[in-house]
């Protein structure tokens, strides 16, 4: 009868220990995948930043009803396309509605740099300013600037500029992507 006793204790000490173990390990998967997906909304973010130029390009050329289209030899090669066999207005349509999409995220992004800007002069701190003015002619200004030349304008070094970069882009992921954003460890 001891040896039950010994058995049915050392099955419940195993029992304890094992949920433990799991628990720990679903714990540290979740604070991985956590991390993946900031990971993920952060290159997001400076892949919006990177090509916003080029998305604000796309939104004002796009061509996607009849009604743009200038040259009548594209309207001729549309009318061909309508021949058995081709699929144009899945085509165009497609391309209308990128240019849609493409045009909401473009107005989304521009209200929230508009927003970054009023928190970082709301705040009070010169470098919340100098951040929000860096990430702005960095990437969305109509006049690109390099690395350098902003370093020079506002007289601080490379690195400075690449730290401003990173700290705007943080809070840009929040307002970009709302509470999914916001960096939780």
């Amino acid at each position: 009868m001891a040896k039950d006793i010994d058995v049915k204790e050392l099955v419940k000490l195993a029992a304890a220990e094992g949920a433990k173990v799991a628990l720990e390990t679903v714990e540290k998967e979740q604070q991985k995948a956590r991390r993946g997906r900031k990971d993920r909304r952060l290159r997001n973010t400076k892949l919006l930043l990177k090509n916003y130029r080029l998305l604000k390009e796309h939104c004002e050329g796009a061509v996607f009803m009849d009604e743009q289209v200038e040259d009548e030899s594209i309207i001729d090669f549309m009318a061909m396309m309508e021949e058995p066999g081709y699929s144009d207005k899945v085509f165009v349509e497609s391309i209308g509605k990128s240019a849609a999409r493409t045009q909401l995220i473009m107005q989304h992004i521009e209200k929230m740099m508009d927003i970054y800007k009023v928190i970082s002069e709301q705040s009070g701190r010169k470098e919340d300013q100098r951040n929000y003015w860096i990430i702005w002619h960095f990437y969305v200004s109509d006049e690109r600037l390099t690395i350098e030349e902003i370093a020079d304008q506002f007289n601080v070094d490379r690195s400075t500029i690449y730290r401003a970069i990173n700290s705007g882009t943080e809070i840009l992921s929040a307002l970009f992507f709302g509470i999914d954003g916001i960096n939780k460890k």
